[in-house]
């Protein structure tokens, strides 16, 4: 056999090979894979490795961001005191506010620590009777709603 019929059927040969390996690639992706990602916070995007159709809606209104509230289980009412101090509990004087579970708060940022442990967060309460207000909270009683 001639050195050119031995190219010609290697390269049927090949080309045979590559239609059915292209072929083999299309059905195997054809199966198209929906994934579903949650992500809470402001437009923020993380995506893997995609293949096919990827939409990213911005507008969904129906998911719900959580809230930290004040969620006293044992009593239903969330004591804040004036300084991050045990003893201050029980003086009525450093009583800010009493708040009912679910009143939602914002963290000013200031913690206190008891032996290296955060035991109190310094809270702003941003509605209901209290609203306003600012004191402190021990962690034990904040939650997300």
């Amino acid at each position: 056999m001639s050195m050119l019929k031995k190219v010609s059927v290697a390269a049927s040969f090949a080309t045979i090979v590559g239609t059915l390996i292209a072929g083999y690639s299309a059905f195997v992706s054809s199966g198209e894979a929906r994934v579903n990602q949650t992500i809470n916070g402001e437009k923020n995007t993380v995506i893997g490795e995609v293949s096919g159709p990827l939409t990213i809606n911005y507008n969904d209104t129906g998911s719900k961001s959580q809230n930290l509230v004040l969620r006293n289980r044992s009593t239903g009412v969330s004591l804040i005191i004036s300084e991050p101090n045990i003893m201050a509990a029980t003086d009525k004087s450093k009583h800010v506010c009493n708040a009912i579970a679910g009143t939602p708060v914002a963290l000013t940022g200031r913690v206190a620590d008891m032996n290296g442990i955060p035991m109190w967060k310094e809270v702003s309460i941003l509605k209901g009777d209290c609203a306003g207000k600012v004191g402190w909270a021990s962690v034990s009683v904040l939650g997300y709603d």
